[in-house]
C-alpha cells in the first residue's frame, strides 16, 4: 500500500508542477483581472483563456498584449509570435500595421505599459487617484495587490492603505476580504460590467460614483426642461402683452 500511496502523491506533485500559472494563483483574483482587461480591449474569456495557454502569461503581465492587439486589431497569436522574437510593445505594434502618429501618441500616453495601462483601469474603476495607488506600490505592492487592495477598500468604504496593510498581516487576499466582508467571488462575476473603450482605448465607465454621474445628468436634464419651459412660458406671455397692447 506504501510504495501505491508514494506513487499517487508523486503523480499528484507533477501534475501541479504542469499546471499554467494561472491555476496555480489566486484563481478568483484571476478572474477579475481578466475580466477587466476583456471588457477593456474586447477579448473574450475563452480568448483570454487560450492565450493565457499560449504564453503563460497571467492577467497582470499580459495585459500590453491585450492592448497591442486591441490597437492594432490583430489577434493576441500574431503579437506573442513577435513578442517571442523579443521586440517591444510598441514595435511590434508598428511592425502590425498601428500608423506611426497614432503609435507615439500610444506611447506617450503609457497605452502600451503594464503598469500605465493597470493604473489606469484601477483608478477608473475604483476611483483612486495615482498617489493613492503609488503609495501601495511603495510598500512593496505589486499590482496583483494593488486591485484587490482598492476593491476591497471600495466595497467596505476603507482606504486602499488600510486595506494592504491589513493584508500584509493575514498573508491571504481572501481572509482580509472576509474581514471586511467583501465577497470576492461576486466581483469576480461582475468585474466586467462595463462599457466598450472608447476610440482612444480610454475606458469610458469610472465604475467608483457611476450612479451618482447618472443622477447628476437626470438632474442636469431635468433643469435643461425647466428652463425650455420656462423661456416658452415668458415668450408666450410678451407676445399676449403685445397683443392686448395692440388692440
Amino acid at each position: 500500500m506504501r510504495p501505491i500511496r508514494l506513487r499517487i502523491i508523486v503523480v499528484a506533485m507533477l501534475g501541479a508542477l504542469t499546471l499554467p500559472s494561472f491555476a496555480r494563483a489566486d484563481d478568483t483574483l484571476q478572474q477579475i483581472a481578466l475580466a477587466i482587461l476583456g471588457e477593456k480591449f474586447g477579448i473574450s474569456t475563452q480568448q483570454a483563456t487560450d492565450f493565457q495557454r499560449l504564453s503563460g502569461l497571467d492577467p497582470f503581465d499580459a495585459a500590453p498584449a491585450y492592448a497591442t492587439s486591441h490597437y492594432s486589431s490583430r489577434s493576441l497569436a500574431d503579437v506573442w509570435k513577435l513578442r517571442r522574437q523579443g521586440l517591444g510593445w510598441g514595435e511590434i505594434a508598428r511592425r502590425l500595421g498601428v500608423a506611426p502618429q497614432t503609435l507615439n501618441r500610444l506611447r506617450q500616453s503609457g497605452a502600451l505599459d503594464r503598469d500605465a495601462i493597470w493604473s489606469s483601469l484601477i483608478k477608473s474603476r475604483y476611483g483612486y487617484r495615482d498617489r493613492d495607488i503609488m503609495g501601495l506600490r511603495r510598500r512593496s505592492g505589486s499590482y496583483r495587490d494593488v486591485l484587490p487592495a482598492c476593491m476591497i477598500a471600495h466595497a467596505s468604504q476603507r482606504t486602499p492603505t488600510v486595506i494592504y496593510e491589513r493584508y500584509r498581516r493575514d498573508r491571504g487576499w481572501n481572509r482580509t476580504a472576509g474581514v471586511y466582508r467583501v465577497d470576492l467571488s461576486r466581483h469576480a462575476r461582475s468585474a466586467g460590467r462595463a462599457t466598450k473603450p472608447d476610440d482612444r482605448g480610454q475606458p469610458t465607465w469610472s465604475g467608483h460614483g457611476r450612479d451618482d454621474d447618472r443622477d447628476k445628468a437626470k438632474n442636469t436634464a431635468k433643469h435643461k426642461s425647466k428652463d425650455k419651459g420656462a423661456r416658452k412660458s415668458h415668450g408666450n406671455s410678451g407676445a399676449e402683452g403685445r397683443g392686448h397692447k395692440g388692440r
